[in-house]
């Protein structure tokens, strides 16, 4: 692990759990700002710079980085509203929202989270019907279809309409996880105003996501950022008694495990929100680290992931 890889780690434990670890005196600035860009934490790391730190940024690091916040939280504002938007014109069918503003909730200032698409799962007899009422608003299908839902864009914003979630495997492996989710679309919560779906389900749904970039386009600490605040504040020990049996079941309790052991000694997840993960293999962990810190957010370090 670099220097600089080293120092993203310890100012993403402040940000995400307060934790107070000093930083080299000779951090490289442009290069943490470049990696934090790389893997979209950018947002995260810089509000929780002190004014000493802030103000020892070179001066045309320092001007890029605010750039780089102000669009993104400009993004993140205009992408809500099309959300609330997109959630009222489809309010006659039942639908979740997927990874993003579930998954922002859970941050300690959830504007920080770099915002992607709107994802949201539906039950696939209304896969038509959210079309058009999307197509209502402007939005046209993607040339590109994918076996597991369909993306609608309308510029700057993509709608991705799942009628399945990503991740599960095809075939037999992957029919336990097809019956777990069959009607999720319809039994969500609400949180802040917005659909959900219930801590255990979510949980599934950001493992299996998370193994999808792994096997795809690469798993960036963004991810990992998702996890570690999702089980700090979702994940009680009842939920983890009814959840663990079926994560064994679905074949996800090892990565589980080492995931979220990556999350305790990397990012400063209280280990008591899951002591379970301590017997995943740290060899494994350091090297998974590893694999994460290379590629970037969707791969963007490494081409040829």
């Amino acid at each position: 692990m670099t220097d600089t890889e080293q120092s993203l780690l310890t100012l993403l434990r402040r940000a995400l759990f307060g934790c107070e670890l000093p930083l080299p005196t000779d951090v490289d600035w442009q290069r943490v700002f470049e990696e934090a860009v790389s893997h979209s934490v950018h947002l995260l790391v810089y509000d929780c710079l002190t004014e000493q730190e802030r103000a020892a940024i070179p001066k045309e690091t320092a001007a890029l980085w605010r750039q780089e916040v102000l669009s993104a939280m400009w993004y993140n504002e205009q992408l809500l509203g099309e959300q609330q938007a997109v959630l009222k014109a489809l309010s006659g069918l039942p639908c979740v929202i997927l990874k993003g503003s579930s998954s922002a909730a859970c941050y300690p200032r959830p504007e920080l989270r770099c915002a992607g698409d709107i994802d949201l799962l539906i039950l696939p007899a209304d896969l038509e019907k959210a079309e058009a009422i999307l197509s209502a608003r402007g939005y046209r299908p993607s040339e590109n279809n994918h076996p597991f839902h369909r993306a609608m864009l309308r510029e700057p914003f993509i709608v991705e309409l799942h009628f399945e979630l990503p991740g599960i495997p095809l075939g037999a492996s992957g029919a336990p996880l097809r019956e777990y989710f069959q009607t999720a679309a319809g039994e969500g919560i609400f949180r802040g105003g917005l659909p959900v779906l219930p801590p255990e389900r979510q949980a599934v749904l950001l493992l299996l996501h998370k193994l999808e970039h792994i096997t795809s386009s690469g798993l960036g600490l963004r991810q990992l950022c998702y996890w570690a605040v999702f089980v700090h504040r979702d994940m009680t020990p009842e939920r983890w008694e009814d959840l663990l049996p079926k994560l064994s079941r679905f074949g996800l309790l090892h990565f589980a495990r080492v995931i979220t052991r990556i999350c305790v000694e990397d990012l400063a997840l209280p280990p008591e929100d899951a002591p379970w993960c301590m017997t995943a293999d740290e060899g494994l962990c350091r090297a998974l680290l590893e694999d994460i810190l290379r590629t970037g957010n969707f791969g963007c370090k490494e081409e040829r992931y």
